[in-house]
């Protein structure tokens, strides 16, 4: 799970190099990242038929919804700096609102 650190200091490196700011949101992106992949992992292993039993299209739906949860850690200091205004729909403000509101980031918090 090193792999996590580094690449949260790598993006917080970039983010730095880009906009001359630290927010730490991007390391928080990747720890939250690798705690989940340690719950899953763990979860997999105490319940193995259980888990396998999930649902294909239940699994979707739940990483699916981790990630809209968390792209706002990842993707705000982008946004702060005016990244994302050519490509940002208006149906995807609610999205990224209540993602935000939830992580409490970003200008919803």
């Amino acid at each position: 799970l090193a792999v996590f650190i580094m690449s949260g200091l790598l993006h917080e490196y970039m983010v730095w190099a880009a906009f001359n700011m630290l927010s730490g949101k991007q390391m928080t992106f990747f720890i939250i990242n690798a705690l989940i992949v340690l719950v899953e992992s763990n979860l997999v292993k105490l319940h193995p038929q259980s888990t396998a039993a999930v649902p294909v299209w239940l699994k979707r739906v739940y990483v699916a919804s981790v990630m809209t949860l968390l792209s706002p850690l990842f993707t705000e200091p982008y946004r702060q700096n005016g990244d994302f205004k050519h490509c940002f729909h208006p149906l995807m403000w609610p999205v990224a609102a209540t993602g935000a509101r939830l992580l409490g980031v970003g200008c919803c918090a």
